[in-house]
């Protein structure tokens, strides 16, 4: 989506706040696409993959739930973790027998996303827990 500055301007005029949104957002954004790169340089693939699900399940606005269903194919989770089809397949196993996940056509659920998010910062590179980059 693409606002123009002239119509945020006209916005900002009937509403100061907007400026303020617009720096939440932005904010927003930038730590998002900072936790994609700092979890891509993540050296296990294991840990990759438990990001991205974690990242998934944040972005549907589930995190405080007990479980989550997320609509994504273990390709396109490939993609997010950049690893390959034939690395993720033991990973995933593993995820599924330790009764973290369940996998289903094009769907992966998450049975315990305290446990996952748990394992998430357990498993992330230092400079991302202490929040240093």
């Amino acid at each position: 989506m693409h606002v123009g500055l002239p119509a945020v301007r006209a916005m900002a005029a009937d509403d100061p706040e907007v400026w303020r949104r617009v720096a939440q957002m932005s904010v927003g954004h930038f730590d998002h696409a900072m936790n994609i790169v700092a979890s891509l340089t993540a050296g296990d693939g294991r840990a990759r993959v438990i990001m991205a699900l974690c990242r998934l399940v944040d972005l549907d606005g589930n995190l405080g739930a007990g479980s989550a269903m997320l609509q994504v194919s273990q390709k396109e989770l490939c993609a997010m973790a950049n690893i390959s089809r034939n690395a993720i397949a033991p990973l995933m196993m593993d995820l599924e027998k330790s009764g973290l996940i369940s996998r289903r056509y094009r769907r992966i659920e998450i049975l315990d996303l305290r446990a996952l998010t748990a394992l998430s910062k357990q498993t992330r590179p230092s400079r991302i827990v202490d929040g240093s980059f």
